[in-house]
């Protein structure tokens, strides 16, 4: 079973909207997960998700947010 790599985003912004659409139809090894952050599912986790664009929980647990995201992001799908 593959890790995957857990994206939240606000769904409020339009760019925000436009980089999960990007990333969906870009992530050609399907290691990524998405849930907006008022999902039931982002609300129960045992951290507090930022509110602030997109954050990402990395498969080896590491929470990363603002710039360091996206760099993550950037990194997975341009392989």
């Amino acid at each position: 079973m593959t890790k995957r790599n857990l994206v939240f985003y606000d769904a409020k912004c339009v760019l925000c909207d436009r980089a999960i659409l990007w990333l969906i139809n870009n992530d050609s090894e399907d290691v990524f997960r998405f849930s907006n952050i008022s999902s039931p599912f982002a609300q129960q986790q045992s951290f507090t998700i930022s509110q602030e664009a997109i954050s990402i929980l990395t498969s080896d647990g590491l929470y990363l947010k603002s710039s360091q995201a996206v760099l993550f992001l950037l990194l997975k799908t341009t392989r």
